[in-house]
């Protein structure tokens, strides 16, 4: 094999994306950077040394860092797995750029452990060894792929990180090209202190009740755009109902197979890639579809409203606004059913 592809699979094996120094300068720029220069602070994977670097660039020198390949010794972190390291002491700051990678554990070079997440990656690991370690008023402030907070099977880890008293407070975006070796990934800079808060995202404060329910915090982004006090929800234009059982069976990527249309029914996919949030005209006693559906019956006198609304850019970036989520995208119908109309 070429020494490309072993480097190639070592990658996955340990989710080395060694971070730019620039994404490192940023973050060390923000208002929730401590400013005392003397507190403890941990790089629990610290890779080619660019947090080390720049965190002494920036007059910090009480760190501790480690490293899991020993072909970053010279870096001056301790060579071992963070993970199995008997780490005896409390930190005020514990900052980086975790492990992650889409290989599971069992297959990978951290083995297969049961862990209080109950998880399989990589990066929830070192989050959960590293709440352990936080001192009472430090902070964690994590890159992390954003599928935290996009994938739904993530929840229950969310949920556990509120009930043990850690919050998160701040949530921000980052530029697809952060890594040195991949801008592939869509991640995201999280702060987590002891300190009882709400979640700011991008600026916007999203309530934490809502963001354990529902951790698509794109929803909360931009919502303000598809709110207008003064008009009405497609939900008072629309009802929800049960699914037709009509002969002729629908799937997403058929729904231009249906001829006979009543403009009182309408199904819209919920889930799926690119048909997601796709709808259709349809007579319940015709046609039948699968479960990637949701149905309603339109109320009287309403359908050229919500057909114009549906069809309109409004609707089409709101659908695209509440199924970002990783893998299979989805939408709620509650989510649908509170698109206000102007």
């Amino acid at each position: 094999m070429k020494r490309g592809g072993l480097i190639g699979i070592r990658l996955k094996e340990l989710g080395q994306y060694n971070t730019k120094r620039s994404i490192i300068q940023f973050i060390l720029k923000q208002d929730f950077m401590p400013k005392d220069k003397t507190i403890s602070i941990l790089e629990p994977s610290s890779g080619e040394g660019n947090f080390i670097v720049e965190l002494k660039n920036n007059g910090y020198r009480n760190l501790t860092s480690y490293e899991v390949d020993k072909r970053y010794s010279y870096t001056g972190s301790i060579i071992g797995d963070f993970l199995k390291a008997d780490v005896d002491r409390k930190f005020d700051l514990i900052i980086g750029n975790p492990p992650f990678t889409s290989v599971k554990l069992s297959k990978s070079y951290y083995g297969n452990s049961e862990t209080e997440f109950r998880t399989r990656f990589i990066e929830m690991l070192f989050l959960e060894k590293s709440l352990k370690l936080m001192g009472e008023n430090g902070l964690i402030i994590f890159i992390f792929p954003n599928r935290l907070f996009l994938d739904k099977k993530f929840n229950n880890i969310l949920r556990l990180i509120y009930q043990k008293e850690f919050y998160i407070n701040r949530i921000v975006d980052l530029p697809l090209n952060i890594f040195t070796n991949t801008d592939s990934t869509s991640s995201v800079l999280i702060v987590i202190s002891r300190k009882k808060s709400g979640v700011f995202v991008n600026g916007h404060s999203v309530p934490i009740k809502e963001f354990l329910e529902d951790s698509n915090y794109y929803l909360y982004k931009d919502k303000s755009k598809f709110i207008d006090k003064h008009g009405i929800s497609l939900g008072d234009l629309i009802e929800k109902i049960s699914p037709p059982c009509g002969k002729i069976m629908i799937t997403a990527g058929r729904l231009e197979d249906i001829k006979k249309k009543d403009p009182g029914f309408l199904a819209i996919v919920r889930n799926g890639n690119s048909s997601v949030g796709r709808f259709s005209l349809y007579d319940p006693s015709e046609y039948k579809f699968n479960e990637c559906f949701y149905f309603y019956k339109i109320k009287n006198g309403y359908t050229g409203k919500v057909i114009s609304l549906l069809g309109s850019k409004l609707y089409k970036d709101y659908i695209q606004l509440i199924s970002k989520r990783t893998g299979s995208k989805s939408i709620r119908s509650v989510d649908l059913l509170k698109l206000s109309v102007k």
